[in-house]
């Protein structure tokens, strides 16, 4: 049980998978195959901080306001559960300046998103400064609705994007900065 649960306050849940993108605009067609609706490009820089339970990063994404963002997913390539709580951040340097000073600073990861929405899934097209291409699928899951949907879509997706069992990633982004 994560520590918002206990906590009385549920978090959002998703289901997920993420996987090294070999070819972009072979993945773009794929979505539009399918009938995704591209949304657009968004640049994002997640500053991530040193947590006792789960993870913390804030999100800072332009022309967008910035949020905090607590998850809780276990490090695995298959599809998996992640548990999540958003907090908007008014100020996001004095909030950066006091999360570092309080928990200390990991680092930041910077990327540019490809956003496309199928369904109740956000399909991720990321280009990951230091790190590459990578896909990623989240199945929003409404708090009434079952793990096993938000996995049948997943495993749909994947085997439609012809995603391999080499290419799946279990890592968190995080993973690659220290710890």
């Amino acid at each position: 049980m994560t520590p918002a649960v206990i906590e009385g306050l549920p978090p959002r849940r998703n289901v997920e998978i993420k996987a090294h993108l070999r070819d972009v605009e072979l993945a773009r067609k794929q979505a539009a195959r399918i009938g995704a609706k591209p949304m657009g490009f968004l640049r994002q820089v997640d500053t991530y901080f040193r947590a006792a339970h789960g993870q913390l990063k804030l999100r800072e994404t332009l022309h967008e306001p910035a949020v905090l963002i607590w998850y809780h997913r276990p490090a695995d390539p298959e599809s998996r559960l992640s548990e999540y709580l958003l907090t908007p951040v008014a100020d996001p340097e004095a909030m950066k300046r006091t999360l570092t000073l309080a928990l200390g600073c990991r680092g930041q990861i910077v990327k540019t998103r490809e956003l496309w929405l199928y369904e109740n899934v956000r399909i991720h097209l990321d280009d990951i400064e230091g790190l590459g291409l990578r896909l990623e699928f989240e199945a929003v899951l409404p708090a009434e609705s079952s793990l096993d949907a938000g996995h049948a879509i997943v495993h749909r997706l994947r085997d439609h994007f012809g995603i391999q069992p080499g290419d799946l990633i279990a890592e968190s982004n995080e993973a690659w900065l220290p710890p």
